[in-house]
């Protein structure tokens, strides 16, 4: 899938978003084109979304809280994903 352009001057909030809203849309789109990505797989591509991103904050966020923002990013694409993967059986 083409890479998306990292959006600029976001806060952490708005970057997570971005991230989240990145990879559930891949995971629609690939489910739709009948190759749906497997729930590992798109935890790893928030993961690394989500480490690019922070990467580029001002200020930057410490270790600690870029940990809590991806595992909280890895929950919520768990529970999309089975969304997902209910309305492409459909």
């Amino acid at each position: 899938m083409p890479d998306r352009a990292m959006p600029s001057g976001l806060t952490p909030q708005q970057a997570w978003r971005w991230c989240l809203r990145q990879t559930l849309r891949e995971g629609r789109l690939a489910a739709a084109d009948g190759r749906a990505i497997s729930l590992p797989n798109l935890e790893r591509l928030f993961c690394r979304q989500w480490h690019r991103v922070a990467a580029t904050l001002k200020p930057a966020l410490d270790q600690k809280r870029a940990q809590q923002w991806e595992q909280t990013g890895r929950r919520w694409v768990r529970q999309q994903a089975r969304k997902i993967s209910r309305s492409a059986r459909s």
